[in-house]
């Protein structure tokens, strides 16, 4: 389904409320999601996931929240 949000699995009916329930419960406006195996930091929890498959599949890593 191509409305299903990637970081807690809930199903959306369209790519706008995908979007808004994205920026409404994992969005952090003061906090910088940093990827603890390399180092690089993202303002989007979801930005962070990406990078984590993309950049070190198949590895084990988890985020520091800067507030």
């Amino acid at each position: 389904m191509g409305n299903k949000c990637e970081l807690c699995n809930t199903a959306l009916g369209s790519k706008e409320e995908l979007l808004a329930h994205v920026e409404k419960y994992h969005r952090r406006e003061t906090s910088v999601f940093t990827c603890d195996t390399c180092g690089a930091t993202f303002r989007l929890e979801a930005e962070l996931m990406d990078h984590l498959k993309t950049s070190h599949p198949g590895r084990v890593s988890r985020a520091t929240v800067s507030l």
